[in-house]
């Protein structure tokens, strides 16, 4: 399979199904294992696929309040998993991106839930792909 990484976070975080299988995984302790909620586990998957995002970027791809994302990120940052840069000309907005430490935890984490994700993946076109058209073979 291809592994967690490869999957894109606005598809994840757009396709309910897949949710509800993470959450699946969460309950099952991959996640926990690692420190992670789904949430912290999202968010550091669209910092890595998005360095440079700002905070309200991350709100908008996870469905979060901007208050709520700030909490988040604030104790990503805290934890040594996210850095939280001024943006040049920004005002009070962050540049975010991986630490070294955020790169770990998400590269262990995806790792852990990578099979499980793979078979969600899979079920999910197999119940959302049609079916392909028979091409008669003329015999």
């Amino acid at each position: 399979g291809g592994g967690f990484p490869e999957v894109h976070a606005a598809a994840l975080s757009g396709n309910a199904s897949l949710r509800a299988g993470l959450a699946a995984a969460i309950r099952d302790g991959l996640l926990a294992e690692h420190g992670l909620t789904y949430r912290r586990f999202l968010t550091l998957l669209i910092v890595d696929e998005h360095p440079g995002a700002t905070q309200r970027a991350v709100a908008e791809r996870t469905g979060a309040s901007e208050p709520a994302a700030s909490r988040l990120l604030r104790s990503l940052a805290e934890d040594g998993l996210v850095a939280m840069g001024r943006t040049p000309g920004g005002g009070n907005r962050r540049a975010l991106q991986l630490t070294g430490a955020g790169r770990e935890r998400l590269a262990a984490a995806s790792a852990a839930v990578g099979g499980s994700f793979d078979n969600l993946v899979a079920a999910a076109h197999a119940t959302t792909s049609p079916e392909p058209a028979t091409v008669p073979t003329g015999r």
